[in-house]
């Protein structure tokens, strides 16, 4: 999906591409998905980028284990759920500033935000991430820490729970 900003993130990888480095994107296809594999074939990246497909959630968990980094380059988010669950797993995230995501990633401390419009700055931000093991183990740290105690889903549960009780309450 154009909101996805795929195609930015392929322009940005292009730019920090380097032989032992792959690019994994995970989910089934969205609309317009031809202008992406065509900008992966023009940018040269056909054997640098993996596209599984639709994986179950227990797939998925074993693709997070194995990332060195998540980059989460979206446009505009409800919420950003793979972003949580990269952290969850503790993986830095590199996500953009659009939407909910910043309600998600804190900016430099469980990840980096970018613009959605920058590929120069995603490309920086992914580069980063990549060749700093220590940055990554902190951000990851600091990630796997907010998840739990930030969006955990007993806590959803808890206050989903609250706000029925108040909502049963006579006037």
């Amino acid at each position: 999906e154009p909101r996805k900003n795929l195609i930015r993130l392929m322009e940005a990888f292009a730019r920090i591409y380097d032989s032992k480095t792959q690019l994994v994107l995970v989910g089934g296809k969205g609309w317009l998905y031809d202008e992406l594999f065509a900008r992966v074939q023009d940018l040269g990246l056909r054997e640098a980028v993996i596209f599984p497909g639709y994986v179950t959630n227990d797939d998925l968990l074993l693709w997070y284990n194995a990332a060195t980094i998540v980059a989460y380059p979206s446009v505009y988010e409800g919420f950003g759920l793979p972003a949580a669950e990269a952290m969850a797993c503790g993986l830095p995230v590199v996500a953009t500033s659009g939407g909910a995501l910043p309600e998600v990633v804190e900016d430099d401390v469980t990840g980096i935000l970018v613009p959605p419009a920058d590929s120069r700055a995603l490309a920086e931000a992914m580069d980063n991430l990549m060749r700093d093991a220590q940055l990554r183990r902190r951000m990851g740290h600091a990630g796997r820490q907010r998840i739990l105690e930030r969006f955990s889903w007993r806590k959803a549960a808890l206050q989903t729970e609250a706000v029925y009780q108040e909502l049963c309450q006579p006037n």
